[in-house]
C-alpha cells in the first residue's frame, strides 16, 4: 500500500486543515464573518469558506500559505470583539448551532484530539492556571537558551500554539 506525501505529512506545501478550521470556527463564535476576515487578509472569501466546508466536500489538507494566512487572521482578530450587528449575532448563533467551539475550549487548538468538556475540572480558570504554568516554564527554559520549538516539544504542545500564546500574553501585559 502506498500513501501520498501529504497523507504522510511529508508535503511541505500542504498541511492538515484541523487547526485552521478550528481557528476560523472560534472566530465565528465571536461573531466574525468570513467576508470581513477575508477582506482584511486580502484573499477571496471562497478560500475561507472552503476551509470551513462540511460534509462530502470537507477538506483534510490545505495549502501551507493559506494556513499561514489564517494564523495571521486568528492572531489579529481573536482578542477583538466585532461590533454587535445583526450579522455578527447571526454568525455567532450559526457557529453555536453547528457545534463550533470558542478558543477557550481548547488547550492546544491545533493539536487536541478532543475539546475540553464543559464539565471538565479544567474550567476556564483551570486552563488559565495551566497556561500560567506553561508560561512560567517557558520563561525558565528560555533563560537557558532553549529554542521555542524545543520548549514546545518539552511541554507537549505545538510550537505555533506556544508562539501565539506568548504573543497573547505580551499584548495583555502591555495593556495592563
Amino acid at each position: 500500500m502506498t500513501y501520498s506525501r501529504s497523507y504522510l505529512g511529508l508535503d511541505p506545501y500542504n498541511v492538515s486543515v484541523v487547526g485552521s478550521r478550528r481557528k476560523l470556527q472560534a472566530l465565528a463564535c465571536l461573531g466574525w464573518g468570513n467576508g470581513e476576515l477575508a477582506r482584511w487578509a486580502g484573499i477571496g472569501r471562497g478560500r475561507i469558506d472552503k476551509v470551513l466546508q462540511m460534509g462530502g466536500e470537507r477538506r483534510t489538507y490545505i495549502r501551507k500559505d493559506l494556513a499561514d494566512t489564517i494564523d495571521l487572521i486568528f492572531e489579529a482578530f481573536i482578542d477583538r470583539t466585532p461590533s454587535r450587528t445583526l450579522a455578527s449575532m447571526r454568525r455567532s448563533r450559526y457557529a453555536k448551532r453547528n457545534g463550533w467551539l470558542p478558543v477557550d475550549r481548547w488547550v492546544d487548538i491545533e493539536n487536541d484530539e478532543a475539546p475540553i468538556s464543559l464539565h471538565n475540572p479544567l474550567s476556564r480558570e483551570g486552563r488559565k492556571r495551566q497556561w500560567e504554568y506553561i508560561m512560567e516554564e517557558y520563561h525558565h527554559l528560555v533563560r537557558f537558551g532553549i529554542s521555542e520549538d524545543e520548549i514546545a516539544h518539552r511541554l507537549g504542545i505545538q510550537p505555533s500554539t506556544l508562539h501565539s500564546n506568548i504573543q497573547r500574553y505580551r499584548r495583555r501585559d502591555e495593556k495592563q
